[in-house]
């Protein structure tokens, strides 16, 4: 637990409030220091179940981000940039409000996803999903107009 002091103070305030709160509802508690020890590591407990859940997750969208870097178009150099952004209009009329802003705040804009995070109330980890997931798309998008078209993708 070393590697975790604000956690720490979290879980020592948890462990304290839980105690203040049984107190006000006039639970009478036989053995205080065997009392606060259980519900302490119960606390820890659900804490590194937590943890254990968030590293899950960023896995899954680390293994998600190679799947999508894998996917990744490289076009011919030989487009022009008025085609380059024709395509890019097209593609963000396909794209719903929300998905603009997120595209224009994170590459645009260039926020930090974890103030993004705070403004759209989320977490961290649910914007950084939402923006893999918006560029597979994408990419899926670019992927059908060239097929319609016959383009060459590399």
């Amino acid at each position: 637990m070393n590697n975790y002091p604000d956690y720490i103070d979290d879980i020592i305030q948890d462990v304290f409030l839980s105690y203040i709160t049984e107190l006000s509802k006039g639970t009478k508690i036989e053995n205080e220091k065997s009392w606060l020890t259980k519900v302490t590591v119960n606390k820890i407990n659900d804490f590194f179940r937590k943890m254990s859940a968030e590293k899950s997750k960023v896995a899954e969208l680390e293994k998600e981000y190679k799947q999508v870097s894998e996917n990744d178009i490289y076009f011919k150099d030989d487009i022009s940039d008025e085609k380059i952004e024709e395509e890019a209009e097209n593609i963000l009329n396909m794209l719903s409000h929300y998905e603009k802003e997120l595209i224009s705040d994170f590459y645009d804009k260039k926020i930090p996803q974890s103030i993004m995070a705070k403004e759209r109330g989320i977490s961290h980890a649910n914007v950084r999903q939402q923006i893999f997931r918006l560029r597979y798309k994408i990419v899926r998008i670019i992927h059908e107009m060239h097929k319609d078209n016959g383009d060459q993708l590399e």
